[in-house]
């Protein structure tokens, strides 16, 4: 009888053993996923900030830290706008806590520094229940900048296409007209024709070098 007692007791801890060492081996999963994503959160260039669903600060990545100048001792734990005084992300949360929806909008930040930036922030759910919201905040203030260079620099060079092209028209109508019989008058006429005709060619020429730079990613 205590044989059996002793045999049924050895194989108890034999499979409380092993329990053990599978919940060692989950555990052990799971430190290395949190640790795995805590590497991503961390290391992502776009700022990241996650509130629970009363709009307090969960976590925010170093990116927050470096935009707004602050430190995750500073915000973690505070409501949002009292964390960072925002009033437009702030209206971004609370719309996305109260739709369950993603929502983007492009901000314009004039504190601590004016930059441009596309927010996108999402629901975070826990068993069906909008539980926070995480905002994505991506610097797009170089690619504005880029886009109203090119504007600039397309109306600018449509001028300097047009003009030429308006005097050479305006003296071929001229010359059509009669003045072509005038050798002087036609002789410059031709000479300007000609001048504009070479500013456009330099023109063409100009562009065609810019469309070769940025196909080369020089």
């Amino acid at each position: 009888m205590v044989f059996f007692k002793r045999n049924r007791n050895i194989k108890l801890i034999e499979d409380l053993n092993i329990r053990i060492e599978k919940l060692n081996e989950k555990i052990h999963k799971l430190e290395n996923e949190n640790n795995q994503s805590r590497a991503i959160w961390d290391s992502m260039v776009e700022g990241a900030i996650a509130v629970d669903k009363d709009s307090k600060v969960v976590s925010v990545n170093p990116a927050v830290e470096k935009i707004f100048s602050v430190s995750k001792e500073e915000v973690e734990g505070k409501l949002f706008l009292e964390a960072f005084r925002n009033n437009d992300i702030s209206e971004l949360i609370n719309n996305v806590l109260k739709k369950g929806e993603l929502i983007s909008t492009e901000l314009d930040l004039v504190w601590p520094l004016e930059r441009t930036f596309l927010c996108n922030a999402s629901p975070m759910f826990e068993n069906n229940t909008i539980s926070g919201c995480l905002v994505v905040i991506h610097d797009i203030t170089e690619i504005r900048r880029l886009e109203r260079i090119r504007s600039d620099f397309v109306a600018n060079v449509s001028h300097e296409l047009k003009t030429p092209l308006t005097s050479i028209k305006g003296f071929v109508e001229t010359l059509l007209e009669g003045a072509f019989s005038d050798k002087e008058n036609s002789c410059n006429f031709l000479k300007i024709i000609q001048n504009h005709t070479e500013r456009l060619n330099s023109l063409i020429n100009d562009l065609l070098d810019l469309s070769y730079i940025e196909s080369k990613e020089i």
